[in-house]
């Protein structure tokens, strides 16, 4: 009888405890899900959303003007250096020629003097230029692009340029683009550059091109880590009197750095809303937040 007493109030001690370690947990699991959890925001915004296609283009001069002396003999004196500033009439030389006399070898342009193929006391010949005068002024871009890719650009445009090896960047303008396709199956585009505000602009080296396509006008534009994909569509959430709120979209155009979106359900997103960008996958929708960082 004593034993029987004694193993239940063992059951009975058991069963106690058990129910309080269940209300603890449960208490401890309200506690946690009534936590906030911390989130990164960021504001949407409506403009126009384009997409980048970028090409390798050569530098090349505007103009040039090669510089043969009128006979051959031999340069008596030399006025100028490589990479020396002309202007148009200036003496570069004078040659001693046993058909022609002394003959002063004029620059043809304003210009620099570039390809410099004379010394004093050397023989010149007609043969080859003795030097190369290249525009000052401006410096052509000269490129390719596909078929599809002309609708995006045509004379007169501006398009931007940058030159990673010499850390420069601007604006060309479009000379002309080619009506027909090269071997290649691309169209030729000449643009040109006012270098006359740069120093020691190179020539000849390479430079990215950059073409913009209008994807769509006053489009609602997100950081594209606010998109999450869910089965066959997306979502993201905004923040709305620190909750999350789940908002299907629909993408219209997805970049490394924004996308532009389309909620499914009209007004459900707006121009300044806030959207997460990081912490999403910890919450759902009607989640408790709060918002951390710089947009706090």
């Amino acid at each position: 009888m004593f034993k029987r007493i004694f193993m239940t109030l063992i059951l009975m001690t058991a069963l106690v405890l058990a129910a309080c370690s269940d209300d603890s947990n449960e208490d401890e699991n309200n506690e946690e899900e009534a936590a906030d959890i911390p989130v990164e925001v960021a504001k949407t915004a409506e403009k126009d959303f384009t997409k980048e296609h970028t090409y390798i283009a050569r530098t090349t001069p505007s103009d040039q003007m090669p510089v043969i002396p009128q006979g051959a003999g031999e340069v008596t004196e030399l006025h100028v250096e490589a990479g020396e500033s002309v202007e148009e009439g200036d003496v570069l030389a004078k040659i001693k020629s046993p058909q022609y006399g002394t003959i002063e070898l004029e620059s043809p342009m304003d210009g620099q003097v570039q390809n410099l193929n004379m010394k004093e006391d050397r023989p010149v010949s007609t043969e080859d230029p003795a030097a190369v005068i290249i525009a000052e002024d401006s410096v052509l871009l000269n490129f390719s692009i596909t078929a599809s890719d002309r609708e995006f650009i045509a004379k007169d445009d501006e398009i931007n340029y940058s030159m990673s090896a010499v850390d420069d960047e601007g604006k060309a303008t479009v000379n002309s683009v080619s009506a027909t396709a090269e071997e290649n199956g691309l169209f030729a585009v000449e643009a040109e550059i006012d270098i006359t505000e740069k120093d020691n602009f190179p020539i000849g080296t390479t430079a990215q091109v950059q073409l913009e396509e209008m994807v769509q006008k006053n489009a609602l534009v997100v950081p594209t880590n606010a998109v999450i994909n869910q089965g066959e569509g997306q979502l993201l959430f905004k923040v709305v009197d620190n909750k999350a709120v789940a908002v299907d979209i629909e993408v219209i155009s997805m970049q490394s750095e924004e996308t532009a979106v389309k909620p499914v359900n009209e007004g459900d997103l707006s121009a300044g809303d806030q959207v997460v960008i990081t912490g999403q996958t910890a919450i759902s929708d009607g989640q408790a937040v709060q918002i951390v960082g710089e947009d706090e």
